[in-house]
């Protein structure tokens, strides 16, 4: 997977996560609320992106395997015939 990640945010991350409460964690990171707010909408984005990309590909993968599943009872059939 791609880091995205710039790095303010790789540093500050951690920093964040180690403190008792976010406002804690952004001034131990030097960064303002608002930036790990905005921070926040940025990640949801992408992970809604990606939600939506793995429901569209496992809904492709269904209907692939439906198909694959017709045309194995198809072949079994013709060769019981044969």
């Amino acid at each position: 997977m791609e880091d995205n990640l710039t790095r303010t945010q790789r540093r500050a991350i951690p920093l964040i996560l180690a403190e008792k409460s976010i406002e804690a964690g952004c001034r131990a990171a030097g960064i303002a609320r608002q930036t790990f707010s905005t921070w926040l909408p940025q990640l949801l984005r992408h992970v809604c992106r990606d939600v939506l990309d793995y429901a569209l590909k496992m809904k492709e993968m269904t209907e692939v395997e439906a198909r694959l599943d017709v045309l194995e009872r198809t072949v079994a059939r013709r060769a019981g015939r044969a």
